[in-house]
């Protein structure tokens, strides 16, 4: 039985680099889901992002003093350039 429970939403395209191992792993494990590889990832990174106290507890802090994230998410946007945008949820939308 898979730990993740991949579910297909809507999704934004953004440039990542991974090790070769766990794009392989990745594919397999998308393989052994019978979901998309793309969404395992999402549900990948939901599962830590709710379990990791510690980045609540920033996430909190983070959301009091207004700080937002130095380097951003490499989205592509519609059309043939990517470019930069913060990597909160709110950008990540407006830019699909």
């Amino acid at each position: 039985m898979p730990l993740l429970n991949v579910v297909v939403s809507r999704k934004i395209t953004a440039t990542i680099t991974i090790e070769c191992e766990t794009a392989e792993n990745l594919d397999r494990y998308a393989a052994f889901t019978k979901g998309p590889a793309d969404s395992v990832i999402d549900e990948a990174l939901r599962h830590i992002f709710a379990k990791d106290k510690d980045f609540q507890a920033y996430l909190a802090d983070a959301k009091k003093r207004d700080v937002k994230p130095a380097a951003g998410l490499r989205v592509k946007r519609s059309g043939s350039h990517t470019a930069r945008a913060t990597a909160s949820p709110e950008s990540a939308e407006s830019s699909s």
